[in-house]
């Protein structure tokens, strides 16, 4: 497993990099197998992670930035489906912050979502 992790580190941050261009995202931070995503309006982090939550990613959030820990087991498939939740739930959280009731239909959670088998 940590033979691979140098790998995943790299796959994570070319999984985030996209979140960067966002409305809402002021930065996108990594260290290692961790990294944060700040918002920048006051409540939104907290919002994101919740959304993220229903498409089966766990996340949490400290003031206004988004933690990210996933175990050193996860594959890339994960990763990308992280990658996908979170920009989903930073998407419908822009969305309802701007006081708009969202016209696109709710996304089941993806099939390779964090959880084990």
């Amino acid at each position: 497993m940590l033979a691979t992790l140098q790998r995943k580190i790299q796959q994570l941050q070319f999984q985030l990099q996209p979140l960067r261009e966002l409305q809402g995202v002021t930065e996108v931070r990594q260290c290692g197998f961790v990294a944060g995503i700040e918002m920048n309006d006051p409540g939104t982090a907290s919002e994101v992670c919740r959304r993220a939550c229903d498409y089966g990613l766990l996340t949490r959030s400290v003031r206004e930035t988004i933690a990210l820990l996933p175990p050193l087991c996860t594959t890339d498939e994960q990763l990308k489906g992280a990658a996908s939740a979170l920009t989903e739930a930073i998407c419908h959280a822009g969305r309802q912050s701007k006081g708009r009731a969202s016209a696109r239909p709710k996304l089941a959670a993806p099939s390779h979502s964090m959880n084990r088998p």
